[in-house]
């Protein structure tokens, strides 16, 4: 049986928060960690400690006390960086910088969302794009 061929490798500079609202002007009452233009980004959600908890449990990751933290792959040049930024005993959202494969960043992402990655929202700090987990990983792993 032959290994599948890994995706290839990706680099990128993003904020990942928990999901956004449309429209913040129309939704008021959405507690925010930040706006882009009139995009209310949500906060990731559970608390700095828990979240260190399960980063200090992947393989391969060093955890700082202030919340930053490196992430290497087993074989290939995998190195993922990042920054965990927490406000009113909740994590905001976390900074991720590094080159990684698709898999490497859907097992990091699943950890950092508590397994519940279905509303992210990923805000890519080049361009300032703000796109959908789906769709972010879509244009960054097309192949062609």
């Amino acid at each position: 049986m032959t290994n599948p061929t890994p995706s290839p490798l990706r680099s990128f500079r993003v904020n990942l928060h928990g999901g956004h609202v449309a429209d913040a002007r129309e939704n008021e009452n959405t507690a925010a960690s930040a706006t882009v233009g009139s995009v209310a980004l949500k906060p990731l959600g559970g608390s700095f400690e828990d979240l260190c908890d399960r980063l200090s449990a992947l393989p391969r990751t060093h955890l700082e006390p202030d919340g930053s933290f490196v992430h290497r792959g087993p074989e290939r040049p995998i190195h993922i960086d990042g920054m965990i930024y927490d406000a009113n005993g909740q994590v905001q959202y976390v900074q991720l910088w590094g080159t990684v494969d698709q898999c490497t960043w859907q097992n990091l992402v699943s950890v950092l969302a508590n397994a519940q990655p279905c509303e992210l929202s990923v805000q890519d700090l080049q361009s300032g794009e703000l796109l959908g987990l789906e769709r972010f990983e879509s244009n960054h792993w097309k192949i062609g």
